[in-house]
């Protein structure tokens, strides 16, 4: 499956440190370079290629994939294809994953999964593009970002999700642009949630409590992780 990719990324409507006012369709200054760092992306990303091939556009195949990345990363490329997700897909870090464009490579939910479909999860340096993902209704986050450190979220489309389309999490240097994100049946198009395990009431907190204590046991928690910084959204079109 080691192979080397071949499609060009999609080219940003913006140089760097700008970005696309989509009302006035023109470029605008960044009052603050938060957000993803490339520099230090740059630093971390590993060396390898790999591309999955057309006729291995499966959910097992893909994880066969991932497996074979390992620690130290490099390009994912993904072809013009749909995948149907049955299991939550773990992004390695120091990687790019690449598909072939929005609505050319698709990540489409089964009817009855209903977990998140992709994400980066206690990793750090990765970069997610080119890509469509379908909750089909039933899967409930797309894309996510989880104890993560230095994320690029472009050049995608989130759609129909029972949950919201893409969403961090205890994270930082992130940065979602470019992208679409629709018809989510709860939440929203772009969303974060950050909470602090401190009450004992029937309310929001308690369940990030209960949450606390489960990844405390699961040894899934970062000490002192408790909220998101250092995040850039920006020039993305959200809608039903």
């Amino acid at each position: 499956m080691q192979e080397a990719a071949s499609q060009a990324a999609s080219s940003t409507p913006c140089p760097e440190g700008q970005f696309m006012d989509l009302t006035a369709k023109s470029c605008r200054q960044l009052d603050q370079n938060f957000g993803f760092d490339q520099t230090l992306f740059e630093q971390n990303l590993g060396s390898q290629k790999f591309a999955l091939p057309q006729n291995q556009c499966t959910i097992t195949d893909l994880q066969a994939l991932l497996d074979a990345v390992g620690p130290t990363g490099g390009v994912i490329q993904i072809p013009a294809c749909t995948i149907r997700v049955s299991q939550r897909i773990f992004l390695p870090s120091n990687v790019i994953f690449q598909g072939a464009g929005v609505g050319k490579t698709v990540f489409q939910a089964t009817a009855d999964f209903d977990d998140t479909v992709m994400q980066v999860r206690n990793g750090s340096n990765v970069i997610i593009r080119d890509l469509t993902v379908d909750g089909a209704g039933s899967a409930h986050l797309l894309v996510s970002a989880w104890y993560a450190d230095n994320v690029l979220i472009e050049h995608i489309e989130a759609r129909n999700s029972n949950g919201s389309g893409i969403h961090f999490r205890y994270a930082k240097r992130i940065t979602i642009r470019y992208s679409e994100s629709h018809h989510h049946k709860q939440w929203h198009g772009i969303s974060s949630k950050d909470c602090f395990p401190n009450k004992n009431t029937v309310d929001d907190a308690q369940e990030c409590s209960a949450e606390f204590l489960e990844n405390a046991r699961n040894g899934d928690t970062e000490p002192g992780v408790l909220w998101s910084e250092n995040y850039a959204v920006y020039s993305n079109n959200l809608h039903d």
